[in-house]
């Protein structure tokens, strides 16, 4: 699991209490730099990568004449170019994986969503 912040939530405290193993790193997903550590640290702390699963996003409420551009930025880096640095990262350490790949292509969709919520 990749957080925004250190403690480790409740989920991963729950999965450690049944024996299994888990790991939480603190990361941003809009620093390439932060994606490829926190890839490497899962591979050195399991040996390996079996899944990657791409979940970070954020979402901006307003309407686009409002809409700040700084803003508007962070929530592409997260929401596209985010999803594509993690699955480049994974990519690096495991065979391509098409599951991967459609999580860009649903977080896309979503950013279009969200681009054509500005408008109403």
């Amino acid at each position: 699991m990749c957080l925004r912040r250190s403690e480790p939530p409740k989920q991963l405290r729950r999965l450690r209490g049944t024996g299994r193993r888990g790991l939480a790193i603190k990361a941003d997903s809009a620093d390439p730099e932060a994606i490829q550590a926190a890839v490497a640290q899962t591979v050195d702390h399991f040996g390996k990568l079996d899944i990657a699963v791409v979940n970070a996003g954020i979402l901006l409420r307003g309407d686009v004449a409002t809409v700040n551009v700084k803003d508007l930025d962070r929530m592409l880096d997260i929401n596209v170019r985010g999803v594509f640095l993690a699955i480049q990262a994974q990519q690096r350490v495991s065979l391509p994986v098409v599951g991967s790949l459609r999580s860009a292509a649903t977080q896309q969709c979503e950013a279009d969503i969200r681009a054509r919520a500005f408008t109403q």
